[in-house]
């Protein structure tokens, strides 16, 4: 049973990454911005913050660029920039939500 939910969730995961792929073709350059919001991600023992900047198509894939320290109020941040799907399931909606209109 935990093999075939799995199953499944990788699958929504990656309609969603697809769905994601289209609506960004659709838009003007294949860009999209974030609100200037910041979003905390929960580990078991941490709690990170990460700034959204900008989504981006580059070649067939969608890239997420953002800013990530440890914390709250983080002292460092670090500027990455990483595959939509590398993100979990509930991280990729939390990310939906912060794109701008």
């Amino acid at each position: 049973m935990r093999y075939e939910l799995l199953k499944e969730i990788h699958k929504a995961k990656d309609e969603i990454c697809k769905s994601v792929y289209k609506q960004l073709k659709s838009k003007e350059n294949n860009i999209a911005f974030f609100i200037n919001e910041p979003c905390y991600f929960y580990d078991v023992e941490s709690v990170d913050r990460y700034d959204f900047k900008r989504m981006f198509i580059e070649e067939v894939t969608v890239m997420v660029e953002y800013t990530v320290g440890n914390g709250y109020e983080p002292c460092e941040y670090k500027r990455e920039t990483d595959k939509l799907s590398s993100f979990e399931l509930g991280e990729i909606c939390e990310i939906i939500k912060k794109i701008k209109d």
